[in-house]
């Protein structure tokens, strides 16, 4: 299985010579008209002198064919006179003797055979390690493919070699090797997802289709794949490719029933709302409503599909979709509301805020509105005005971390510890984890006041979901280094999220090596890893275990150097 799917790779690569007729009695068709004493005269005294690689390979088949398979020594007898001979074996000599006899008809010869290569040329890693900084990448990939014959490639030389598939912009080999990859290791198939999308970023649209085509086509045939987890990645693949009807098509395929696609597919069509795609949302809204069917979600849909085809047209298209929508609706207006607001599309959303009738609901879209319009201080002013109406009485929970967020957000480290202060943070409290953390922030730069100003745009562009707005931002060195280290991991890890992954290694790169803490390190090694730097990342991970051996995030790092650690026999 294995040999026949490295056939493949180097077919594709271009590798496989021309099996063109040959001037030698053992190729096919001149072996098939020799009488049979010839065949036993020429077996017997073999002229390694006047056999050139691809005559010589199909000496050992006939070799290999005459002795019954049974035993490899006869043709490793042979492989060493004809090197004697012939001197050294090089690549194509290689690949025409793994061509010829497979490793499983033959086990051993493929070995041997890169053994005697090694002895002249040094050992496979080193060797593709010095191709490499000459880049080399083609060469690379033959030797590879051929070490890949002898079953000697592990999931770390699988990665590397994937990586060298697309720096040659043959990306289905990419693809191939990925999923070899995420068959062989199960631990690290995220990451070699992640590397795969890396390769193809800067490929055509078709390209990259018919790479990940490629990937879950590899991956079905293995049968050993988590097939609903792969689906689920396809589809998030083709929306960030914007292969969407390639989307469509897997999440209806990886749902298991209609109610979930449809429930699926409104969640996308909300996505691409709210990014101004509206054609592409109704592309993906119409059969969600057709498969919510009587489901309440329809109603949201139905509204959607209005608004979206109102920003498009046809008219009557609208028309039609107005007469289904249920306007009145509060709920799927408010969600309307939140995608315009999420594609900058104020005047649109504040239209339709204006139509609600007064409530908290009604406020937070308001106070949201302020928020993502970066207009802070109008956001504070509308939240201290509006959550003393009565219509706030039995939401002081909800008051409180309304005032603490627009606190935040404008950079008030007074206002924002007092508001914190003044409540109770219960477990029960659904925003608990958020009050929690802007409690544990607040304590963090009581000793840098003056870089809270800067949070707060971080905190802003993460709830406006956002973090790439804040490249460009540091702390200065002269802050305390606890205060640098929160601001780099929390930007950094919203960056993951968004799979941003050079940008946010870019960010963790800032913090000075003597300061970088064992949470630093860890987001900076898995930033690298989804980039495809595995060296540097091993590297990284390992320094980890080692300096900081009781650390929780040197036991996570323990468990991606278990799917990475090389059990090289080359």
């Amino acid at each position: 299985m294995r040999h026949a799917r490295a056939l493949v790779m180097l077919a594709a690569a271009g590798v496989l010579a021309a099996r063109a007729e040959h001037p030698c009695m053992f190729a096919d068709s001149a072996w098939d008209r020799a009488r049979r004493s010839r065949k036993q005269d020429a077996l017997a005294s073999p002229s390694y002198e006047s056999m050139d690689a691809p005559c010589f390979a199909w000496f050992l088949k006939r070799v290999r064919n005459n002795a019954g398979g049974q035993s490899g020594d006869p043709l490793l007898h042979h492989l060493d006179r004809y090197l004697s001979v012939k001197g050294p074996p090089d690549l194509a000599l290689m690949h025409q003797v793994m061509t010829a006899v497979p490793e499983q008809e033959s086990p051993g010869l493929a070995g041997a055979l890169v053994e005697r290569w090694a002895m002249h040329h040094g050992r496979p890693r080193e060797v593709l390690d010095a191709m490499e900084e000459e880049g080399a990448y083609r060469r690379m990939d033959s030797v590879y493919g051929i070490i890949d014959m002898t079953g000697a490639l592990d999931v770390y030389d699988l990665l590397k070699w994937g990586r060298v598939r697309g720096i040659l912009q043959d990306y289905a080999g990419a693809a191939r090797v990925f999923c070899t990859a995420s068959r062989d290791e199960p631990r690290i198939v995220s990451m070699a997802r992640a590397q795969l999308v890396q390769q193809v970023l800067d490929a055509d649209t078709d390209a990259r289709g018919r790479a990940l085509d490629e990937y879950r086509a590899c991956c079905l045939a293995s049968g050993v794949v988590d097939t609903a987890g792969l689906l689920r990645w396809l589809a998030h693949t083709y929306a960030r490719f914007e292969l969407f009807e390639n989307e469509i098509e897997t999440i209806v395929e990886a749902a298991p029933d209609s109610r979930a696609a449809g429930a699926q597919l409104l969640l996308v069509a909300r996505r691409r709302f709210s990014r101004g795609r509206f054609n592409e949302a109704i592309a993906a809204a119409r059969p969600a409503h057709r498969f919510l069917g009587g489901h309440p979600s329809a109603k949201e849909c139905a509204v959607l599909l209005y608004h979206a085809f109102a920003r498009t047209g046809p008219p009557d298209s609208a028309i039609a979709w107005f007469d289904r929508a249920d306007l009145s609706d509060a709920r799927s207006v408010a969600t309307v509301v939140a995608l315009y607001q999420e594609a900058g599309l104020f005047s649109e959303a504040d239209s339709l805020i204006r139509a609600l009738p007064p409530s908290a609901a009604r406020d937070t879209l308001a106070f949201r509105q302020r928020i993502f319009m970066n207009r802070l201080q109008e956001a504070r002013d509308l939240v201290l005005k509006r959550t003393a109406m009565r219509h706030w009485a039995r939401l002081k929970d909800d008051a409180v971390l309304w005032k603490t967020r627009t606190a935040v957000y404008g950079g008030d480290l007074a206002a924002a510890i007092g508001h914190i202060d003044s409540t109770s943070i219960r477990p029960s409290w659904e925003a608990a984890h958020e009050m929690l953390t802007h409690k544990y922030v607040t304590q963090v730069f009581r000793s840098a006041p003056d870089a809270f100003g800067t949070w707060g745009r971080l905190a802003r562009v993460l709830y406006a979901g956002k973090p790439e707005l804040m490249l460009d931002d540091t702390l200065g060195r002269h802050e305390p280094a606890a205060v640098r280290e929160l601001f780099a991991v929390t930007l950094a890890e919203a960056l993951i999220r968004k799979r941003f992954f050079s940008e946010a290694a870019a960010v963790l790169s800032r913090v000075p090596r003597e300061e970088a803490t064992p949470r630093v390190a860890y987001f900076l090694a898995e930033s690298l890893l989804m980039q495809g730097e595995v060296d540097r990342a091993k590297s990284i991970l390992e320094n980890l275990v080692v300096e900081h051996p009781h650390d929780v995030f040197s036991s996570k790092a323990r468990m991606y150097l278990q799917g990475l650690e090389a059990d090289l026999r080359m």
